[in-house]
């Protein structure tokens, strides 16, 4: 299930879909030390279990809106094609809405995570 847009005190099928999609970047994107990894899906699990966008999700959103942003790797035809809002550059975070760019970019980096993953389990050793 994609993500779609949705906000900051929405529940539902739309939120489960995000919190499903930011679950599989938090126990899968490369770069996540454990401990930061642990500590996200902590503070995610109380929105997951309700289906509801508060303000764990918000600060999870902002991470990746952040990272989607500022990573050197992802390229520019795909951050042109998603113009993911940010809040202040200094803060690190962006503004952890999912408007139609954020949730295009979300998907993005599932979609991403997920290749990096098959390609890796692809290799022999």
């Amino acid at each position: 299930m994609a993500i779609e847009a949705v906000h900051q005190g929405d529940s539902g099928t739309k939120v489960a879909a995000l919190h499903t999609g930011l679950l599989y970047l938090i126990r899968n994107q490369k770069g996540i030390i454990k401990e930061t990894r642990s500590a996200l899906e902590s503070e995610l699990n109380p929105e997951r279990e309700t289906n509801s966008y508060g303000w764990a999700t918000t600060s999870i959103v902002g991470i990746f809106q952040y990272q989607f942003v500022n990573r050197g790797d992802i390229p520019k035809k795909v951050k042109e094609k998603y113009p993911v809002p940010l809040m202040r550059k200094e803060e690190g975070t962006g503004n952890g809405d999912v408007d139609g760019p954020t949730a295009g970019a979300l998907n993005w980096l599932v979609k991403d995570t997920r290749d990096a993953l098959k390609k890796k389990s692809s290799k022999p050793d």
